[in-house]
C-alpha cells in the first residue's frame, strides 16, 4: 500500500520509471520481491533490468504483452540481477489470445533459479494469481530465500508440509515492519 501510494498512476511507461526510480532509492541491502500478473507480470520484466539492486524474487503470473499477446515473453530477458525468476502461466481460458503457446521466457539468467512452467491449477488467467496453492508456493519460495533455506538445485518447498499461511511470510523477521502496522 505504501509503495503504491508512492507510485503514480498513469501509463506504462510512467509506471516502469517510477518503480525504477523508487528500487533505485532504496539502500542497497533492501530485499526486492516484484511479482505481477497479466500486463503488470510485463511491466515488472520491463522494470527488472532498470533496477540497480539485486532483485531477490521476480515472479510473472500469466504476462502478457501489448494485444494480450504471450508472444513478447520469448523475446523478454530475465537479467542477471534476478536471484529466483517464477514463472507460471495458465493453457485454459481464451485470455491471452495465444493461450495455447509456452508462457515461458526463453532467456532467463536469474543466478539461483528459473522456475517456470504451466500452472498446475484448471483456472483462467483472471483467477490464476487468486490461487491457493499458486500463492502457498510463491510465499513458500520466498520466506525460503529470505531465510536463505532455498537451495539452488532444488529449490521448490513444499509449503503444506510446512503449514505456511500468508500471514506468516509478513511476520517474518525481514518483513516485520516492512509494511507498517
Amino acid at each position: 500500500e505504501k509503495v503504491m501510494q508512492k507510485v503514480r498512476k498513469g501509463t506504462d511507461s510512467q509506471f516502469i520509471e517510477e518503480v525504477s526510480a523508487f528500487v533505485n532509492a532504496l539502500p542497497k541491502e533492501t530485499k526486492v520481491i516484484l511479482i505481477g500478473h497479466s500486463f503488470g507480470a510485463d511491466s515488472i520484466m520491463e522494470v527488472a533490468p532498470k533496477i540497480e539492486h539485486k532483485v531477490l524474487f521476480l515472479g510473472a503470473i500469466d504476462a502478457v504483452g501489448s494485444g494480450g499477446q504471450r508472444s513478447l515473453n520469448r523475446k523478454r530477458k530475465v537479467p542477471g540481477n534476478v536471484e529466483y525468476f517464477y514463472n507460471r502461466w495458465q493453457n485454459d481460458g481464451v485470455f491471452p489470445f495465444d493461450y495455447r503457446k509456452s508462457g515461458s521466457f526463453k532467456n532467463c539468467n536469474a543466478s539461483v533459479k528459473c522456475d517456470q512452467g504451466e500452472s498446475s491449477s484448471d483456472v483462467g488467467h483472471v483467477d490464476l494469481p487468486a490461487t491457493d496453492a499458486l500463492q502457498r508456493e510463491i510465499l513458500a519460495i520466498i520466506k525460503g530465500l529470505l531465510t536463505q533455506r532455498v537451495d539452488a538445485n532444488n529449490a521448490e518447498t513444499k509449503s503444506e508440509e510446512k503449514g505456511l499461511k500468508p500471514t506468516d511470510l509478513l511476520d517474518s523477521a525481514p518483513l516485520k515492519n516492512l509494511f507498517g502496522n
